[in-house]
C-alpha cells in the first residue's frame, strides 16, 4: 500500500519552540512511545513517522524542502522522546500543544540543516485499532450499514470517541470499561476537529476487499489471525 501522508497546508502554530537539550540521553526509566506512526506538522512543514515503512520522511513549504531518512525506535529521554532518522531529528514532549484550534497531544520540534522547525505532534489514531475493536463494533451496530471508521480513540473526558462515516456520518461516544456501553451516537459534529483523524481508514469487515479497480486495500487481523476488516489509502486511488 502506497504510503499514508499527512496532508496540511499553511496552518497556525500556537504552540512555542521546544525546550529540550541536545544533551538529553535516554531515560530507561520512563515509559515508552507507542509503537505506530507519528504525525507532526508546523506552520510550513509535515513529517510522518512510519515504523512499518521503517521511513521517516519531512517536508518543507510543500515540497521546497525534502528529506528522508530511516526509522529508528524512538528513545526516551528525561523531557519526552526523541526520534533520529538520519540528518533528521524529532524531539517529542507530551504537553498540550494546539494548531489552528486542533488540540495536538504532544509538542514538536525537528531539527534539520541547523534549523529547528517546532510544531504539534500526536500518534496516528490507528495505532490502537486493534485494542478499540470492541468499542468499534459497539457504534457500528448502531448503524450496520456505516462501516467506515475515520477515527477513533479516547477524549478528554475519558470516554472513547468512534467516528463512522460511509453514506451518513456518526460521531458515537463509548465508556470506557471491559464492556463497551454506548453513551451517545448522532449525527457528526462539524465543529469538532480531532487530531490525526482520516490520516488513517479503516473499513470494518465482513465483505469484499473495498480497494476496487485501485488497489488491494491491506488486510487487518485480530491475534486469532480473524479478518477484522481493510485499511484504505486516505489519499484515494
Amino acid at each position: 500500500m502506497r504510503a499514508m501522508i499527512l496532508a496540511a497546508a499553511c496552518l497556525l502554530v500556537a504552540c512555542g519552540p521546544s525546550t529540550e537539550s541536545s544533551d538529553d540521553v535516554p531515560d530507561p526509566n520512563e515509559r515508552a512511545l507507542p509503537y505506530g506512526v507519528v504525525l507532526g506538522l508546523g506552520n510550513n512543514w509535515t513529517l510522518t513517522a512510519d515504523p512499518d515503512l521503517l521511513a521517516v520522511s519531512f517536508s518543507v513549504d510543500d515540497g521546497a524542502v525534502e528529506a528522508s531518512g530511516a526509522w529508528t525506535p524512538p528513545q526516551t529521554t528525561q523531557s519526552g522522546y526523541r526520534l533520529m532518522a538520519g540528518e533528521i531529528t524529532l524531539d517529542l514532549v507530551e504537553t498540550n500543544c494546539t494548531m489552528d484550534g486542533v488540540p495536538y497531544p504532544m509538542r514538536a520540534t525537528v531539527s534539520y540543516g541547523g534549523q529547528a522547525y517546532p510544531g504539534c505532534a500526536a500518534m496516528r489514531w490507528d495505532h490502537q485499532l486493534i485494542a478499540l475493536m470492541p468499542q468499534i463494533d459497539a457504534c457500528i451496530a448502531r448503524s450496520p450499514q456505516t462501516r467506515w471508521v475515520t477515527y477513533a480513540g479516547r477524549q478528554a473526558d475519558g470516554n472513547m470517541l468512534v467516528r463512522l462515516s460511509g453514506g451518513d456520518a456518526f460521531d458515537c461516544a463509548v465508556a470506557p470499561g471491559n464492556t463497551p456501553e454506548v453513551i451517545s451516537f448522532g449525527p457528526r459534529s462539524e465543529t469538532l476537529a480531532i487530531a490525526t483523524e482520516h490520516a488513517a481508514l479503516f473499513v470494518r469487515g465482513p465483505g469484499e476487499n473495498p480497494g476496487g479497480l485501485c488497489y488491494d486495500a491491506p488486510e487487518v487481523r485480530g491475534a486469532d489471525d480473524a479478518l477484522l476488516g481493510w485499511m484504505m489509502d486516505p489519499m484515494g486511488c
